[in-house]
């Protein structure tokens, strides 16, 4: 008896060679599912690929063969980007921004030469009054100097005030002329259509 619990216990070597060969077969049973999950999820991300990439229309039956869930909508595959669309209004963007600093520039040229014009104008008035001091005989002669200096100096800068603020105005307006048509014409592109 004391052989049959030994070797009741133990498996013979026939058997145990037998039981670690089927092992390997099971392993390999194990990995056919996970590679015939893995050809299923290509397939699928093959699909969408053309969903996306393709009229909705033709989209559909590949759906129904492979039964994937949808990630783009119909609406929203007219608006969804490609890399080459976004480079192309990232270029028209940085054009429209080109040409509003090029208006800027220009007005800010436009600027400074109205104010070099004021200042060289101030500055013959300036030499002008002096020469008129030079003459004056009365007090009478000073007040009418001094109040006709004023006036024209007063009347000069106003008017060089208004001229400065249409120039200004008209800078601005140009500047944002092209970047207003950009941000238009961007958010119609990415906006989503109104359903």
């Amino acid at each position: 008896m004391a052989a049959r619990k030994t070797t009741a216990g133990k498996k013979p070597a026939s058997s145990r060679a037998a039981s670690h060969k089927s092992a390997a077969p099971a392993e390999a049973e194990l990995a056919t599912p996970v590679v015939a999950e893995i050809a299923l999820a290509q397939e699928a991300t093959a699909a969408v690929q053309d969903a996306v990439h393709s009229d909705p229309v033709e989209a559909a039956p590949a759906a129904k063969k492979v039964k994937p869930k949808p990630v783009v909508t119909a609406p929203a595959m007219k608006t969804a980007m490609t890399y080459p669309a976004l480079a192309d209004l990232s270029r028209e963007n940085l054009v429209a921004v080109a040409r509003a600093n090029a208006a800027l520039v220009k007005g800010f040229e436009e600027l400074g030469q109205e104010v070099a014009d004021y200042a060289q104008q101030n500055l013959v008035s300036a030499v002008d009054t002096a020469r008129a001091l030079v003459g004056v005989t009365t007090i009478a002669d000073l007040v009418a100097l001094n109040r006709k200096v004023a006036q024209a100096t007063l009347e000069g800068a106003i008017a060089n005030s208004a001229r400065l603020s249409e120039i200004g105005i008209r800078v601005a307006t140009e500047a944002l002329l092209p970047l207003q048509e950009r941000v238009a014409q961007t958010f119609g592109r990415l906006s989503p259509p109104a359903a």
